[in-house]
Order: C-alpha cells, then structure tokens, then sequence
C-alpha cells in the first residue's frame, strides 16, 4: 500500500461509514431494481477534481443523476485522467452498481483496458479506488487511488 493511498484512506476513514447492502444495477432492464434514494440526499452528483494529477492519474469524475419527484431514476458517471494538454476522458460509465449511497461501482470498457472505479464519498471528498485491466498481451493488471475534491 503506498503512502497516498494510505493518507487518503485515513482522510475518509473518519468521514465514512460503510455498511454492506445489495448492490443494485441501473439500466433500461433494472428500473425496479433502483432502491428508493431519495435526490437530496444522495452525495454523488457533481463534479469531482484531483488536486494536482500527474500525467495517467485519475483528474476528473463527473456524476450526473435524473430524478422525478426527489426519487433517484437515473445515475451516469464519467471519468478522466490527466492528459497533455487536455485530459484523456473513459466516456460515460458502461454499468454502474451501487450499495446504497455508501459505495458506487464504475466499469468503462476502453480501446485497451476495462477500468472500474470503487467510488465512496463523505462531505467534499470522493475517495476512488481504480482497477486497469488491460487487454493486450503482456500488460498486467494495475491498481491506483485518487482523492478528489468537490468543485461544484
């Protein structure tokens, strides 16, 4: 475990409380299946920035949800890593799992690997654990974390 990820782990140990729960999948064939979150109190939504990424780390998160009458309808994230001299985005998330509002699952299917972000946040910070799992021979499996901080 390296020292970042030690640090930021500290951070949101003290903000954070997980408890376990069904994870529950949204898509067009899931729609039962959303727990009834209520908008106002669901922690995600916005945009989400790494203070000083380097080239490759995690720079961006933005979350956008669509709700009718408070409920929870639709959630969909995207992603991005510091790039030169823009950022390099994953696109929007492919599945999304949830377990509750303690801990959001992001998987992106890219030209060269399949990423999933294990997403948790508590106030202002968002703590995201990211798995590369590259497609091409040779490469191994990579793990990565990222403290970001809310920016709107």
């Amino acid at each position: 475990m390296t020292a970042r990820r030690i640090l930021a782990t500290l951070a949101l140990a003290a903000l954070v409380s997980v408890t376990a729960g069904p994870f529950w999948r949204h898509g067009a064939d899931a729609q039962e299946a959303l727990p009834a979150l209520s908008c106002t109190d669901f922690p995600y939504a916005g945009i989400w920035v790494a203070d000083r990424p380097d080239i490759g780390d995690l720079a961006r998160i933005t979350v956008e949800m669509d709700c009718i009458d408070d409920r929870l309808r639709a959630l969909r994230i995207k992603a991005e890593t510091r790039c030169h001299p823009r950022n390099c985005t994953f696109g929007w998330a492919d599945t999304i799992n949830a377990r509750g509002t303690n801990e959001i699952r992001a998987i992106f299917h890219t030209f060269s690997a399949t990423r999933t972000l294990a997403i948790t946040v508590a106030g202002n910070r968002m703590l995201v654990d990211m798995e590369n799992v590259y497609n091409q021979p040779g490469r191994s499996t990579d793990l990565a974390t990222a403290l970001l901080i809310r920016r709107d």
